[in-house]
């Protein structure tokens, strides 16, 4: 199984249903974790947070 790094902006298209790309993030998501180990860093969890916070609250 390949390695796939994932950096922020996906997983806040994935995450946040108002962004424009929210649908094609999703179906991205679920086509590539089929033959895909998503890799994350903690870096990019602790963004990602900081930046649902200050968009979504």
């Amino acid at each position: 199984m390949k390695k796939l790094f994932v950096d922020t902006s996906a997983w806040y298209a994935i995450a946040d249903p108002g962004d424009t790309n929210h649908k094609a993030a999703l179906a991205y998501r679920n086509e590539i974790v089929k033959k895909n180990r998503l890799v994350v860093t903690n870096y990019i969890w602790d963004e990602l947070y900081t930046l649902l916070l200050m968009s979504l609250g």
